[in-house]
């Protein structure tokens, strides 16, 4: 637990993802009931994840800086027969 809290670990909960879009009623439920995970990467790691998953990070308690990148991706649009866009 040290070690996560000093690496500025994300926290999920497991499982959540599951069941699709949550209401924030079910998210502060889900917060009461479930233990939170620490996911801890080194420095140039990556956690992937679905984005339906709850989870949290605290602001950097080692005071070095932290960088996320977000994407998501989902079915390209067909806009034309021959033209689709990418969505991500």
């Amino acid at each position: 637990m040290i070690q996560a809290l000093t690496y500025d670990a994300l926290r999920l909960l497991s499982n959540t993802h599951m069941n699709g879009v949550h209401s924030d009623a079910e998210i502060e439920a889900a917060v009461a009931d479930t233990p939170p995970v620490n996911w801890v990467t080194q420095s140039g790691g990556v956690v992937a994840m679905s984005p339906l998953t709850v989870h949290a990070s605290s602001k950097s308690a080692s005071g070095l800086p932290r960088r996320v990148v977000h994407i998501e991706y989902d079915s390209p649009i067909r806009l034309a027969t021959d033209l689709e866009l990418a969505v991500c």
